[in-house]
């Protein structure tokens, strides 16, 4: 259950995420979609804490193997 403690400000997490899906601001990754390779910008630490394919990607990447990044074409 949820309950607000006395003399602490309310928890902002949700709407501070949101906010960060909603802003290009320090965005630090893109990807090039469909035919037209429309760009969408995003944030590594969250696409990587969702994605097992993307996270092993940039794991490769710094690692010096990019034929995984060329594989889904990931470009950062």
């Amino acid at each position: 259950f949820r309950y607000q403690l006395d003399g602490l400000p309310p928890c902002t997490l949700a709407q501070d995420f949101l906010s960060l899906l909603h802003s290009e601001s320090l965005s630090d990754l893109s990807f090039s979609i469909g035919p037209n390779e429309t760009e969408f910008k995003a944030h590594i630490a969250i696409v990587a804490a969702r994605s097992s394919v993307v996270r092993e990607a940039i794991l490769n990447r710094y690692a010096g193997k990019e034929d995984l990044l060329e594989k889904y074409k990931i470009l950062y």
